[in-house]
């Protein structure tokens, strides 16, 4: 019987608990240390039947350090420009220096790490198309290369991120054939609690105005691009045993679901709850129409 590849992508607006459903649905609540994830938390993965070797990966990569250095200067071109965005362009430059200059060895880990800054970029399609034309093509190169890689070595791999690649990469992306999305979905007032609940975990709250008003448009742009929709909502204020058994089917986990659903759902209530008596003893500003579904 031949083996399968997978593709699996789950993706989570900031506050909607994406580091605990990877751990529970992902990794099977076994040892939230056992998550693969970069260093800026934005991805968490598992990799099936797979090899981490560098000597294999550059066999699939035989001209990253070519591309690197020439992207390298654009992005160090790039970095003063005055649009939003500068911090995160410095870091990836740096990153992507340090990179170049190692070698270019742990692809995997380093390049897949920066993909998420990659959008601080798209404030440059305005004002310097042609250098955003050159950072979009090298990341999409990547990210393609990277899809390509697992599908060659007939790795799996199963991933909870922020957003889909054709939102923060690229449109232009070749996405794999069997790779199947999942994207949480957050309704008027399901986006205000977890923007405040992420702010609020973060030290960055904004003033209350800020959470009268519901950003769920542009924060289920990931939802609208993918194949399946989660619903925030049922999964975590309703404790919906049906929405939360769909993110274990999902990851192909569901006889794990089943033979421990009553402790699951538990953990899910208790997760939810605990988030709402952090906001409620920070004494945290709760528009009312949040606050009535508390």
């Amino acid at each position: 019987m031949s083996y399968m590849i997978q593709f699996r992508e789950l993706y989570f607006q900031r506050g909607a608990g994406g580091h605990f459903v990877a751990n529970k649905c992902l990794w099977n609540g076994h040892a939230e240390d056992k998550l693969n994830r970069n260093e800026y938390g934005a991805v968490m993965y598992k990799t099936i039947n797979a090899a981490n070797n560098d000597a294999i990966v550059h066999k699939g990569f035989l001209n990253i350090k070519t591309e690197t250095n020439k992207v390298l200067s654009v992005i160090e071109n790039t970095m003063n420009t005055p649009v939003t965005g500068i911090k995160e362009r410095n870091r990836i430059f740096l990153e992507l220096k340090k990179f170049y200059d190692d070698g270019c060895t742990n692809y995997l880990t380093v390049v897949d790490g920066m993909f998420n800054g990659v959008k601080s970029f798209k404030y440059l399609e305005q004002t310097l198309p042609r250098e955003w034309e050159v950072i979009e093509e090298y990341f999409r190169q990547c990210k393609n290369s990277w899809y390509r890689m697992f599908e060659k070595n007939k790795w799996s791999l199963h991933s909870v991120t922020h957003e889909h690649p054709h939102a923060y990469v690229s449109s232009k992306l070749n996405l794999p054939i069997n790779m199947k999305t999942m994207a949480f979905e957050v309704d008027a007032v399901t986006d205000v609690y977890v923007r405040l609940l992420a702010d609020m975990k973060g030290g960055i709250l904004q003033e209350p105005a800020w959470y009268l008003t519901s950003h769920e448009d542009y924060n289920n742009k990931s939802a609208r691009l993918s194949d399946e929709t989660i619903s925030y909502r049922k999964v975590f204020f309703d404790n919906d045993e049906n929405e939360i058994k769909r993110l274990y089917a999902f990851f192909d986990n569901l006889e794990y679901f089943e033979e421990n659903k009553i402790d699951i759902i538990k953990d899910f209530k208790k997760y939810h709850n605990f988030n709402i008596q952090t906001l409620e003893s920070q004494s945290v500003f709760v528009p009312k129409v949040v606050y009535d579904i508390f």
